[in-house]
């Protein structure tokens, strides 16, 4: 039997739709081009999965406050990691230096006396590590769980 196998990325999203049943693969593509699908599923042998970061409706970029207000850290650490995570899910910067993590400080107004100390107090909890190019930060795995859980925790209390 024959297996139909569709990818398809566009910008931030993508869509991967498998099965034997070439009108579900159709009505699943036909549903990504006209709103969000789902994360994973699996189900009756078929299998779609999606990937998306946030991002506001009609494919415009979120901004950060946008951004902030849907992941809403707690701490100085989450904060960084917000700002590290947007930049580079919502703005493809995968490697940074302080001064764009400032940047993303300042524009959320973040409440701390020290900016600086924030960014270290990330780096110390395994949210950012150092990046390829000397003097340049990246989110970690670490950090990108950490945004993510917030994201689900969040959801969770708007469901």
């Amino acid at each position: 039997m024959k297996t139909y196998h569709v990818r398809i990325h566009q910008g931030d999203l993508e869509i991967e739709v498998t099965s034997e049943d070439k009108s579900f693969v159709e009505s699943q593509v036909a549903k990504f081009f006209s709103s969000k699908p789902q994360d994973t599923k699996e189900k009756h042998g078929h299998r779609v999965t999606g990937s998306f970061s946030a991002r506001a409706t009609a494919g415009k970029p979120i901004s950060l406050p946008e951004f902030r207000r849907t992941v809403a850290p707690q701490s100085a650490s989450e904060y960084v990691a917000c700002v590290a995570y947007h930049l580079e899910k919502n703005q493809n910067i995968s490697e940074f230096g302080t001064k764009e993590l400032l940047a993303g400080l300042k524009d959320l107004k973040l409440n701390v006396k020290n900016y600086s100390d924030a960014i270290l107090k990330a780096k110390g909890a395994g949210y950012l590590m150092s990046g390829k190019t000397k003097g340049h930060l990246m989110l970690s795995s670490s950090g990108e769980k950490c945004v993510d859980d917030l994201m689900s925790r969040t959801k969770g209390q708007t469901s």
